[in-house]
């Protein structure tokens, strides 16, 4: 089986590639100059470089990618980030042989954080109190108790995301350039810790799933948790959601209640660590769209599992007085 990867995203395109290396599925790469060191992963067999616009997918770049699965044997075409999730949500199985994909109105509504943060509230789904913020103001208008977390309705990467524990410091950083483009929300802030999920599901049913927590900055903790994975199939259900997503979720530390704050229908950053302790998305995606009917794969049970060796962290290690990993 072949696969080609589109995206430029470099961490999120070298985990699509290690992940199909791990399930021995060869792996091409069409990015652009943003992703260039997944050309020396062992996992790669062929990259091919294009311009960026060559990655909004229509007319010639259409053409170009259609005619590279014919001539290349191609199976499954899978996207590696958000752009090309969308991009290629918007085509037809007959234009390319596409990965599990959702329909752009499900992928928008589970991007964008205040429609997520309604669609929570419509189906009375565990959620932190969000308010949607007047374009232009400073702030004045919140009606949420301080500490309060700003965020950008559509950002990724935790990028524009900040506290804020008065209104002066609301005003302060809603002031800022950036503030000034798109949507943005406060949401109160949960005080506890993370715990995410991450899911493949089929056409609004769970297939596989995983839910892990941090534990040091190399290593997570997988675990059960049935109000988790019931909060997260209820979400996929009401949006007949189809496949990849990952749920940052809370545990507040002074209630126990949780919270899903957000959520992203693509590839994540700690895939890994998901086909490390045994359950490969990727793998199970692919399959997926090769007309396999999956059941539910049953999720690794309170095991830590360690990032593996790269360079940089070995080189870390041994001048940390570590030979090998813990564990």
């Amino acid at each position: 089986m072949r696969a080609l990867v589109l995206g430029s995203n470099a961490t999120l395109v070298l985990n699509t590639v290690s992940a199909l290396g791990a399930a021995n599925i060869e792996a091409d790469v069409v990015s652009d100059w943003r992703a260039p060191r997944v050309r020396f992963s062992r996992y790669c067999r062929r990259y091919t470089r294009v311009p960026f616009e060559s990655l909004h997918i229509s007319g010639d770049s259409l053409a170009m990618l259609t005619t590279y699965c014919s001539e290349q044997n191609i199976d499954v075409v899978i996207p590696a980030d958000l752009a090309s999730t969308f991009e290629l949500a918007k085509l037809s199985e007959q234009d390319l042989p596409r990965f599990p994909l959702a329909s752009p109105s499900a992928l928008e509504t589970l991007h964008d954080k205040w429609r997520f943060a309604q669609l929570l509230r419509r189906h009375e789904l565990p959620a932190p109190a969000t308010q949607l913020l007047t374009p232009g103001s400073d702030g004045g208008e919140l009606e949420l108790p301080f500490p309060v977390i700003v965020k950008p309705a559509t950002g990724e990467g935790g990028l524009g995301i900040a506290r804020c524990d008065t209104p002066a410091e609301l005003a302060r950083e809603r002031a800022r350039s950036e503030h000034q483009l798109g949507q943005w929300l406060a949401q109160a802030l949960i005080p506890g810790s993370d715990v995410d999920l991450s899911l493949l599901a089929d056409h609004g049913r769970v297939v596989a799933y995983t839910i892990q927590q941090d534990e040091v900055s190399d290593r997570k903790r997988f675990l059960h948790d049935p109000q988790m994975l019931e909060v997260a199939c209820a979400i996929v259900h009401a949006t007949q959601f189809h496949g990849l997503a990952h749920f940052d979720m809370r545990l507040d530390e002074q209630t126990g209640q949780l919270y899903v704050i957000e959520c992203n229908p693509r590839v994540w950053g700690s895939l890994m660590y998901s086909v490390w302790a045994g359950v490969n998305f990727i793998e199970l995606g692919c399959r997926l769209a090769w007309g396999e009917r999956l059941t539910i794969s049953t999720p690794p049970r309170e095991h830590v599992w360690h990032q593996g060796v790269a360079p940089r962290r070995l080189l870390k290690a041994l001048l940390q007085g570590r030979s090998a990993p813990k564990g």
